[in-house]
């Protein structure tokens, strides 16, 4: 599970997947790409515009990398900006098949007025095997809720995902993912999400093209006499990338 690899898992939804190499000192790489729209767990950061991102990372002392991502994003009151994450991860290989991970993420929007929303931390931890099946979770204490397209509010999230890629032949593949995520606080509540994607390799470079699903999303705010309630319809959207890997 390499950091470009997670990178592209927080662009699509589980996106791309990558076997975890062995971890060599000082080696170190990245990824470059844009994507039709920036989908992050399920939600839409871009309001339906594309999103470009990138990512640069280096492993040390054997087990361990850290990098540096960015993704375009856009506030739900319109305001586009560029959220930067800082990531430290411990690696393991358990054996020949199976792999796993632990994780530190920060998310830092460069903009103040977008912190509400975009300004973050993430403990994640993941399992992996043969670079075709990854199951993650992710803890993250204290994010507005700007997240879910509502600038009121704060919660903790929990992340479930899992995914599958599975090879038709040396260059193409298909990936399949679901999630779950759950707050530690209402509004908003529980929602679950889902991908299909087909992915072509091209050199160092990949295409993909998907359709993400995205259940409802309820909203009940008690403090209100009587309570206000509403809820985003699900969403079904087509995501199509281009990523240069180096």
């Amino acid at each position: 599970m390499s950091p470009s690899a997670r990178l592209l898992a927080v662009t699509l939804v589980p996106g791309l997947l990558a076997a975890a190499p062995p971890a060599y000192a000082g080696s170190c790489g990245g990824a470059l790409g844009v994507s039709s729209e920036n989908i992050y767990r399920g939600i839409t950061q871009s309001e339906g515009r594309a999103s470009a991102f990138g990512d640069v990372h280096c492993r040390f002392a054997q087990s361990w990398a850290a990098g540096i991502g960015a993704n375009t994003f856009r506030a739900p009151w319109g305001r586009s900006d560029t959220q930067l994450t800082f990531y430290l991860d411990r690696h393991w290989r358990l054996d020949d098949d199976w792999s796993a991970k632990l994780g530190v993420i920060h998310y830092e929007p460069l903009h103040a007025q977008n912190r509400a929303g975009f300004q973050y931390d993430e403990l994640n931890a993941a399992i992996g095997w043969r670079g075709r099946w990854l199951t993650t979770a992710a803890w993250s204490p204290r994010v507005g809720n700007a997240y879910v397209g509502t600038p009121a509010g704060y919660n903790g999230w929990l992340r479930i995902e899992t995914a599958w890629r599975q090879p038709l032949g040396s260059r193409v593949s298909v990936d399949a993912g679901l999630g779950y995520a759950h707050p530690s606080a209402t509004p908003p509540h529980d929602y679950r999400y889902a991908n299909l994607a087909l992915n072509v390799a091209i050199g160092d470079a990949y295409l993909s093209l998907g359709r993400v699903w995205t259940s409802s999303l309820y909203f009940r705010y008690s403090e209100f006499n009587p309570p206000f309630e509403f809820t985003f319809a699900p969403k079904q959207r087509w995501v199509g990338s281009v990523v240069w890997m180096f």
